[in-house]
């Protein structure tokens, strides 16, 4: 009942006082979920054609590019116009900051952020107010089709440090008593924090658990270590990266529910996620343009493609072409739940996370499958991989008390018949830090290479 009147009377008071317009967002995309992957198109052309007018008149980066390819804001009306422009590197973005920015956008309207690093270095970026607002519109989309209705109660896992002036700030306290929100930071997880953090679950008793996948593993595992009672959450839904078989069983055993996976980077908001057929995810089409890229061209459905997105909502510093880091599958298939909204089949992960072999070839997050399987079954409490060179990796280890030579011996083993003829370092060590968001980097690379 209580979940009801904030859902109904509180919030919607609320966001009218700050004139927050995200559950006015909520609306439109609740509806245009269903609709034809034709009329979703037509959306995107119409944002599309708004955001670069803009960018051509407002940034000098893009007034820069244009000038330079030889083109004006007319000569891109449509999706396929798109590639006519060059992609936007995480590089570009670093070395070009300054000239991204809108000179019409209000810098006073402007939030400043800095990504967690997990694809190499970090980079700072600027969002516009109405950017955040659909990025959290499309959140809260993703977390119904997982069961959350806007009003429930929730907990959050994530690398809150990075925003702390902003949950700190006497707004953003009032944010998430309204929102029903409990937190822990995800880089500061120390035994007390975890107790107090479960203790709060136990009192609060959040409908859903959101967070990154190193920390909401790592949450169960203190739980299941502490032999606390589990839980019985209507679902765990769990943000971009990948984790191990026995990792998602542990998940859904402590908190009594099934996961469901999420995508999203903090430059950008909510790219895509899982509906109720776990088939995939569906891709936010009404905020982005999706491209998979690989060597310059789209890549077919069912290949890997570097993911190269056009926020269409982020008018303070428009990222238009840009490569994320991230690696995915398309795919053509429509899914059963009906929804318009086109399917990502996979998320293969990080670019950064892509090895090379001593032959050059590149080694993708499946390709990793045996070893994992083969690692489960060690006495090893954590570990990471980080190719230094293309010809040295280096596997850090945090053995457990069973572990012995002999196991390090293994772990070459199956490393050599992955990576090839190259130098393999085993190290044991004590621990393994975290990226600045709070993310647990399995698979480092430390030389670039090139996908898109």
């Amino acid at each position: 009942m209580y979940s009801k009147f904030v859902r109904n009377v509180g919030i919607p008071l609320y966001c009218f006082a700050v004139r927050n317009p995200t559950f006015k967002y909520l609306r439109e995309l609740t509806k245009s979920q269903w609709f034809s992957s034709g009329e979703i198109q037509r959306i995107q052309e119409r944002k599309l054609r708004r955001l670069i007018i803009h960018a051509y008149e407002s940034v000098p980066y893009y007034r820069r590019t244009f000038r330079e390819n030889k083109l004006k804001s007319c000569d891109i009306k449509n999706l396929q116009d798109l590639v006519k422009l060059p992609i936007l590197s995480r590089n570009k973005v670093r070395d070009e900051f300054d000239v991204l920015l809108s000179g019409s956008y209000s810098r006073k309207k402007m939030r400043y952020g800095c990504t967690g690093g997990s694809t190499g270095e970090p980079i700072n970026f600027c969002t516009s107010t109405d950017n955040r607002h659909w990025s959290t519109a499309a959140r809260y989309l993703a977390w119904q089709w997982a069961g959350f209705e806007v009003g429930d109660k929730f907990a959050q896992v994530f690398g809150l440090h990075l925003d702390r002036p902003t949950f700190q700030s006497v707004k953003g306290k009032i944010d998430g008593k309204v929102k029903r929100r409990i937190s822990i930071d995800a880089y500061h997880m120390s035994q007390s924090a975890l107790q107090k953090f479960v203790k709060k679950i136990k009192t609060a008793k959040p409908k859903i658990l959101y967070g990154t996948a190193a920390s909401v593993a790592n949450l169960a595992k203190y739980i299941h270590d502490k032999g606390i009672a589990r839980f019985h959450l209507k679902s765990v839904i769990i943000d971009s990266m990948n984790l191990f078989e026995g990792e998602v069983k542990l998940i859904e055993k402590v908190f009594g529910c099934r996961v469901w996976w999420n995508y999203h980077n903090r430059e950008n908001g909510t790219f895509a996620s899982e509906c109720s057929e776990h088939n995939g995810y569906h891709l936010f089409s009404q905020n982005f343009v999706f491209e998979f890229i690989k060597k310059g061209e789209e890549v077919a459905p069912g290949e890997i493609g570097s993911i190269v997105v056009t926020d269409l909502t982020n008018f303070a510093m428009p990222f238009i072409r840009y490569e994320v880091g991230d690696l995915g599958v398309p795919s053509d298939d429509v899914c059963a739940c009906g929804r318009g909204m086109p399917l990502m089949r996979k998320l293969i992960g990080r670019t950064a996370d892509v090895f090379v072999s001593a032959t050059g070839e590149f080694i993708t997050a499946p390709l990793f499958g045996h070893f994992q399987h083969v690692v489960q079954k060690l006495d090893i409490r954590q570990y990471q991989i980080v190719q230094e060179t293309p010809t040295r990796t280096i596997v850090r280890i945090i053995p457990g008390q069973r572990y012995s030579s002999k196991d390090t011996q293994t772990i070459r083993k199956i490393m050599r018949s992955l990576m090839g003829n190259m130098q393999i370092d085993v190290k044991l060590v004590d621990s393994i830090a975290l990226s600045s968001s709070g993310k647990r980097q399995v698979k480092v690379r430390k030389f670039p290479i090139t996908f898109a």
